[in-house]
């Protein structure tokens, strides 16, 4: 796929089409078990090597912090507290 597209581009194809699924019911998610969470890390790891034209097998991490993703565990929690935000104060934020 990265030879077929630009940075911008594969970028923006991540942005729309992978982490909306990844942050698709987090409320849910929050109660899950470690097996749906760390599926989940491992689409947004592969996302983050694709993005930035790493091999399979390097270290997922910093290409995270790289990108200023935070990982799936963290990623529900700020989700949902900025739910609760939001309730609590009677604003809405667009998704991020």
């Amino acid at each position: 796929m990265r030879r077929f597209v630009d940075d911008n581009a594969l970028r923006a194809l991540v942005h729309s089409l992978v982490t909306p699924r990844l942050d698709y019911c987090n409320s849910l998610l929050a109660g899950c078990g470690v097996k749906v969470i760390a599926r989940l890390q491992r689409v947004q790891n592969n996302a983050a090597r694709l993005i930035r034209d790493q091999p399979h097998g390097s270290h997922s991490a910093p290409l995270l912090r790289q990108l200023h993703w935070l990982p799936m565990t963290s990623r529900v929690q700020y989700k949902l507290c900025l739910l609760m935000y939001d309730a609590f104060h009677g604003t809405e934020h667009h998704p991020t």
